[in-house]
């Protein structure tokens, strides 16, 4: 099978849809598939090969509604010209899918997406987008979701969509039983309490939340682990602006003694959640939040805002805003009892429905699925 995978992000980029796109792409190519990836161009990237897998970057950014820069006609040329057998996007409201919504309609070979969810839907900036989302949609072979309670779901079951389908994320159990470095003597957190965040600064990530508890926390140790993102509109990330996020976390690394934000590599991670005390996400908006289940999947008790497909998951506590967020923390802080507790549920839940293979087996089953169809 010849697999073209669109993502705006992929390994050696470490956020959920580029974790997920690079899981996939590894198993596929395991399973004897010949496999590219039409991705963003990474200055940190250093070789348009990755375990097998063959990289088209191209130097673009933007969306339908901020607008795309870059290589617009390259990344056309590309898709119009190379033939696959199946095309799997990961994420809408991004430069790979808005590029193609013409295209669709003409498409010689399948096509599944997998939005990775709609953090725009409600905003009232892309009512026309997701208005014009239906007629587009016909033109998709099948849907993926990451939950069946999410809000990509439902809108895109009110479309009527030809094949709708829920694969949750997974993750790869054994990363998390290797121990690495001592990040509590690296980082002098020591005994203290420690929380644990991960996610990029985007506004949506809820790092102001993040701040102030480290605040009104003074005893524990408040640690964001976290890339900065480019400034997509008017083109600024071109110059190298970051987001306004990531100015003020490294201004309150400063000035908030218990506060860290840093940026490490995928081995020191996961030994930040297999040696944190619990993991807390106070995100706006989510879809299916993978480092929640890499929290579970390291016996990380966690506490969550309600968002995504959190409250269906074990193992941790969903709350309703900061203050009730600060007193779950100070609850487990207090109760070794329940942080074991939440500890082995979590894990329990993961290897029970959260492990990469049995996710890797259902997109398989998936592909095939599509390709036959389409041929008839």
């Amino acid at each position: 099978m010849n697999v073209l995978l669109v993502a705006h992000s992929f390994a050696p980029e470490q956020n959920g849809v580029a974790r997920i796109a690079t899981l996939l792409a590894e198993s596929l190519v395991e399973r004897g598939c010949s496999v590219t990836v039409a991705t963003q161009f990474s200055p940190s990237r250093k070789s348009n090969n990755w375990k097998g897998i063959k990289i088209k970057e191209f130097k673009i950014m933007g969306n339908a509604i901020t607008g795309i820069r870059g290589q617009v006609d390259s990344y056309q040329h590309f898709i119009h010209n190379n033939d696959f057998d199946i095309q799997h996007h990961h994420g809408c409201q991004i430069w790979g899918f808005d590029l193609l919504t013409n295209w669709f309609a003409t498409r010689t070979r399948p096509v599944i997406v997998t939005p990775h969810g709609f953090s725009t839907l409600n905003n009232l900036d892309w009512k026309q987008y997701f208005e014009n989302f239906k007629a587009i949609a016909q033109n998709i072979d099948a849907f993926s979701c990451l939950s069946e309670n999410s809000d990509e779901k439902r809108f895109l079951k009110s479309l009527e969509s030809r094949s709708l389908n829920v694969i949750s994320n997974g993750i790869l159990l054994d990363e998390f039983q290797k121990r690495g470095t001592d990040l509590r003597q690296k980082w002098k957190i020591d005994n203290r309490f420690w929380l644990l965040n991960v996610s990029n600064h985007v506004q949506t990530k809820g790092h102001r939340t993040l701040r102030s508890l480290a605040k009104s926390l003074p005893e524990m140790i408040v640690t964001n682990i976290g890339n900065p993102v480019l400034v997509e509109r008017f083109g600024l990330g071109k110059i190298g602006l970051k987001s306004p996020c990531y100015y003020e976390c490294l201004a309150d690394n400063i000035l908030i003694i218990n506060y860290l934000t840093l940026q490490i590599n995928r081995q020191m991670l996961t030994d930040a959640y297999q040696q944190a005390d619990a993991f807390v996400m106070p995100s706006e908006v989510e879809a299916a939040p993978l480092v929640i289940l890499e929290a579970m999947a390291a016996g990380l008790p966690w506490v969550s805002f309600d968002v995504g497909n959190v409250a269906e998951l074990c193992g941790g506590i969903v709350v309703k805003n900061e203050v009730q967020m600060r007193e779950a923390i100070i609850e487990l802080q207090k109760s070794p009892t329940l942080l074991q507790r939440l500890s082995t549920e979590g894990q329990a839940q993961v290897i029970d429905h959260y492990d990469w293979k049995q996710v890797a087996e259902q997109y398989w089953q998936l592909y095939w699925s599509v390709i036959r169809d389409f041929a008839n």
